[in-house]
């Protein structure tokens, strides 16, 4: 089935007609030619065979479909490349930060186990003045 349309074809009419489940496309693509009973009184420019005055604007209507579909695809296609390209960077800049979180948790660690060295010494100290104390006391 081929439909026939009066003046040009713009690019919106053939994303409509290209996303419509009950568009042009549905009969444009059957395999059987439908016959003038099965077509529908609303749409009286439609025809089941292709004439010659019709080729053309078949031809001329795949083209406009083609140019949006590459346009689309094209779009999509730069979109995704960018997405992954933010993505990439992303992830550089996160993996950046993990080294330097990892980076500052191995110094954390190294200070704490300075600290508590720090403190058994502290303590031992404290415990050796705990003695002497305790010696003192003990004398007097």
């Amino acid at each position: 089935m081929y439909v026939r349309c009066e003046g040009p074809l713009d690019t919106e009419m053939v994303s409509q007609c290209s996303t419509k489940k009950d568009g042009p496309l549905k009969d444009l693509f059957a395999k059987t030619p439908v016959k003038k009973a099965d077509l529908h009184k609303d749409n009286p420019t439609t025809t089941g065979d292709m004439d010659e005055e019709a080729a053309p604007f078949t031809l001329f209507f795949l083209e406009q479909l083609f140019g949006v579909l590459r346009d689309d695809f094209v779009t999509l296609k730069q979109e995704i490349a960018t997405e992954v390209k933010d993505l990439r960077r992303d992830m550089g800049e996160l993996g950046h930060r993990v080294d330097s979180l990892e980076q500052k948790h191995e110094s954390c660690e190294k200070e704490m186990e300075a600290h508590h060295r720090e403190l058994l010494e502290m303590q031992d100290k404290n415990l050796a003045v705990q003695y002497q104390l305790e010696d003192l006391e003990s004398r007097c």
